[in-house]
C-alpha cells in the first residue's frame, strides 16, 4: 500500500513542516529560472545525520545574493527526507526568483523616471541546525533558517523559517501540540505573558495575543524556542524576539554558566547570553557587550558590518569575515568570524581582550568578567 507523506508542497508562506513569518513582496510574480552559481559544501556530520550546505552566489546589476541552503542526508525516513530537501531548497530558490523580477521592475521604473538610482537588493539565506536526531535529542531534527531581504532604505528585514521533525522509521512533523501537550497554547501564552510584563518597555503595548496555530519554533538544548517576525510584537531593535521554554526531560543549554558581567555589574541574561560554538569557542553579543563599556554602535546593513566608536577608538567587525582590527592596526585573525546567532551580531570573546585589549577573565563558576583598564 502506497504510504501518504504528511508534508505539503511549501509556496512562499510555509507549510506544514515549517513556521516562519512571511516577507512582503511588491508584487506576486511566476517563477522564472535563474542562472546561478552552486557548489556543495561539506559540514561535519551530526550523529546519524549529516548536514552539508547549498551554497548559492549570484552578483548583478539588480541583486547580490548568498544562500547556504541545508541539505540532509542519513535520516531513517529517506523518502522524507527527499521531500524536507526539496521544500527548503524550492522555497529558498522561489523567493530569489522573485525577488530578482522585483528588482528588474524597480529599476526600470527607477531608469524611466530619473527620479532616483537603482542600488542592487541583497538576498541572504543562512541556517543554524539546532537539534540533529541524536537520541538524547529524542530524535528530533530542527532546523532554523534565517532569511534577509534587502530592498533599499537603511534596514532590511529579517526572517526566522523553521524545521522540525522526528528522525523515525516514518518520520512525521514535530508541533507545539507534541512538545507541551493539548493545552500548548495556555502553556506558552502564559509563559511568554509573563516575559513580557517583567519588560514592557522592550515590546509594543497589547501587541502580543497570543501565539498562533502556525507559530514559529525551533528546538534547542531541551528547549522550545518560540520565534516571532520582526516588528510583529516589539521594535525593530529587537529582530526577532524569542522566548525559550524548558521542554519535560530537557537538557541544559550549552552556555557558559554564571553569566557576563562588564565593569563588575551583571549584564541581563536575556540580552547577553554567551554561547559555546561547535569548535568550543566561548562567543558573546557585541552590542549588548560594548554598549555597556560605553562603545557606540552602528550597524551597516549594505556590508553586514558593525562600526564601533569610543573616543579615539575605532573598528568594525563583518559578519562571516575572520578579520579583526582597531584603528590603524593591521588586520588579525581570531580563528573564528563573527556571526549572527539568535539575530545578534555575536564574536569570539578573544575580541574583548585581543582586539580591544580589555581585561577578561572566567571565574570558577563559568562565568565572564569584562573590565576596561582603569
Amino acid at each position: 500500500m502506497k504510504r501518504t507523506y504528511p508534508l505539503l508542497t511549501l509556496g512562499l508562506a510555509g507549510c506544514m513542516l515549517v513556521g516562519g513569518t512571511p516577507v512582503s513582496w511588491a508584487a506576486e510574480a511566476p517563477v522564472q529560472a535563474v542562472p546561478i552559481s552552486a557548489a556543495i559544501a561539506p559540514q561535519a556530520p551530526l550523529s546519524t545525520i549529516a548536514i552539508t550546505s547549498k551554497d548559492v552566489t549570484k552578483e548583478n546589476a539588480l541583486l547580490i545574493a548568498k544562500l547556504s541552503i541545508p541539505v540532509l542526508s542519513g535520516m531513517k525516513d529517506t523518502r522524507y527526507q527527499a521531500e524536507v530537501n526539496d521544500i527548503i531548497e524550492r522555497h529558498a530558490m522561489e523567493e530569489l526568483a522573485a525577488l530578482e523580477q522585483q528588482a528588474q521592475q524597480d529599476a526600470d521604473e527607477a531608469k524611466q523616471s530619473g527620479g532616483y538610482e537603482f542600488r542592487p537588493y541583497g538576498f541572504d539565506v543562512r541556517y543554524e541546525v539546532k537539534a540533529a536526531g541524536r537520541p538524547e535529542e529524542a530524535n528530533r531534527v530542527s532546523l532554523k533558517v534565517m532569511t534577509y531581504t534587502y530592498t533599499g532604505g537603511a534596514n532590511g528585514m529579517s526572517r526566522v523559517d523553521a524545521y522540525n521533525f522526528t528522525n523515525e522509521a516514518e518520520a512525521k512533523p514535530l508541533t507545539l501540540r507534541d512538545l507541551f501537550g493539548d493545552s500548548y497554547k495556555q502553556t506558552i501564552d502564559g509563559i511568554i505573558g509573563q516575559a513580557i510584563q517583567a519588560k514592557p518597555e522592550d515590546y509594543f503595548k497589547d501587541a502580543f495575543q497570543g501565539i498562533s496555530d502556525a507559530q514559529t519554533f525551533y528546538v534547542e538544548n531541551g528547549e522550545a524556542v518560540i520565534v516571532f517576525g520582526k516588528y510583529e510584537i516589539a521594535p525593530g531593535a529587537a529582530g526577532n524576539p524569542e522566548f525559550r521554554i524548558p521542554l519535560a526531560g530537557g537538557s541544559s543549554a550549552a552556555a557558559p554558566a554564571g553569566g557576563l558581567a562588564v565593569n563588575g555589574k551583571p549584564l541581563p541574561s536575556g540580552e547577553a547570553q554567551a554561547y559555546v560554538n561547535d569548535a568550543g569557542v566561548t562567543m558573546l553579543p557585541l552590542r549588548a557587550v560594548t554598549e555597556a563599556l560605553g562603545y557606540k554602535l552602528t550597524w551597516n546593513a549594505e556590508k553586514r558590518q558593525a562600526e564601533l566608536s569610543k573616543g579615539a577608538q575605532w573598528t568594525a567587525v563583518q559578519e562571516g569575515k575572520d578579520s579583526y582590527t582597531i584603528n590603524k592596526m593591521a588586520p588579525v585573525q581570531l580563528g573564528t568570524a563573527p556571526i549572527l546567532h539568535t539575530e545578534k551580531l555575536y564574536v569570539p570573546l578573544a575580541f574583548f581582550s585581543d582586539i580591544l585589549k580589555l581585561d577578561v577573565t572566567k571565574a570558577n563558576g563559568g562565568g565572564i568578567h569584562i573590565q576596561a583598564p582603569k
